[in-house]
């Protein structure tokens, strides 16, 4: 058995944890739909400027992106979080960018998006650097999805699909 070490912590600055597309992608619609269905009632071709918007409303408890409002301890009131590049020289420091002033470190290790679900918000930036997060290792969701799996595969579909019913409206 090798020896346990704590992970090592990042240098302040780079985003350690940031949701992909692929994750953004994944949050359904306010319809229920994939945000690519065409038969959805929010369904727009215009996916990369529009993407936020008409989302399941976990999607807003969830994710930081471009220009979301952000209303983070310190800053004033109706503060943007800008996390695209070339919007905001601050942040532009994570990908390739010609007209940025600043030149890359991160080699474009982020995705442009940032967690906010479990954010502490009341905390200013000098705080976060002290702030330690416990994560939580198993949702009560996921224990009502198993319990709604095994109720499912002993044939009680009806109570299944209460418990599925009653995860939905957790989310909101």
């Amino acid at each position: 058995m090798g020896q346990w070490c704590p992970a090592r912590l990042p240098e302040p600055g780079p985003a350690s944890t940031t949701p992909t597309w692929e994750m953004v992608k994944a949050f359904p619609m306010k319809d229920g739909k994939k945000y690519n269905d065409v038969s959805g009632k929010y369904y727009t071709t215009d996916t990369l400027q529009a993407y936020w918007l008409n989302r399941d409303p976990r999607f807003e408890k969830s994710i930081v992106w471009n220009a979301k409002l952000y209303p983070v301890a310190g800053t004033t009131s109706g503060y943007r979080q800008y996390t695209s590049v070339g919007v905001a020289d601050a942040l532009d420091n994570y990908g390739i960018n010609p007209k940025s002033s600043t030149t890359s470190q991160n080699n474009n290790r982020y995705s442009g998006f940032f967690v906010l679900k479990n954010s502490n918000l009341s905390l200013t930036q000098a705080q976060v650097q002290q702030y330690d997060v416990d994560y939580v290792v198993m949702r009560f969701a996921e224990v009502m999805l198993n319990y709604a799996e095994a109720a499912n595969e002993t044939a009680h579909t009806d109570d299944a699909l209460a418990i599925l019913k009653q995860i939905r409206q957790r989310g909101y």
